[in-house]
């Protein structure tokens, strides 16, 4: 249960309940005069499904927010999305950000060896069906979490930078939030549980798949 915290007026009034209009839908709610809530419950209930669903499905989510602040980023991807845009991007500008996140560049543009199947121990990743097998369970990756993975295998041994990793798996730099990358390394660790210990952090630098 969410409790909202009941801030009270330099005269000692307490906050009082008012009407407001949903952004999204344009229903009527009710909250408190204090909050900066602009959705009503059901719209940030369908929302929060929409990106916890397609954890079971092989598609990508870009974020397009007003907010530009990195904490705002930030918490966009620790959600569930892959990418996250603000508005004042041109229409132009934005396409490509979609064509590189649904085609993006190869893991291997740059030279680095080709092959369609890695395994080791329990884990096993199929790069060309996109299927990884944790212990005989497959477990189910996004896009761009499945991206990483083949990059870091692909390299692996190889610290990669955070900027270099931007660069192969999302195609384009993310207005310079290397943050996202440490947001989708959490997330894979999380899903390839118990080989996250493989995909190494080296302090300052950058990771790299130590197996």
């Amino acid at each position: 249960m969410k409790v909202h915290k009941m801030k009270v007026s330099p005269r000692g009034a307490l906050p009082r309940k008012i009407e407001a209009t949903c952004k999204q839908c344009g229903q009527k709610f009710v909250k408190y005069s204090y909050s900066t809530v602009s959705r009503c419950e059901h719209c940030r209930d369908r929302n929060r499904r929409i990106l916890e669903e397609r954890e079971s499905i092989a598609v990508q989510v870009l974020m397009v927010s007003l907010k530009g602040r990195e904490v705002d980023h930030v918490i966009g991807l620790e959600i569930g999305a892959d990418g996250y845009v603000t508005r004042s991007l041109s229409p132009r500008e934005l396409m490509i950000r979609l064509r590189d996140m649904l085609g993006g560049s190869e893991p291997d543009a740059d030279g680095a060896p080709h092959f369609s199947f890695w395994q080791d121990e329990g884990l096993q990743v199929d790069l060309d069906a996109h299927r990884v097998i944790v212990d005989g369970n497959e477990v189910i990756l996004t896009a761009m979490e499945f991206k990483l993975l083949a990059t870091l295998i692909r390299c692996r041994g190889a610290v990669l930078s955070r900027d270099q990793l931007l660069e192969k798996v999302w195609g384009y730099n993310y207005d310079g939030y290397a943050r996202a990358v440490d947001v989708a390394v959490r997330r894979l660790r999380h899903k390839l549980s118990p080989y996250s210990h493989w995909v190494e952090t080296v302090r300052g630098v950058g990771y790299r798949f130590k197996k």
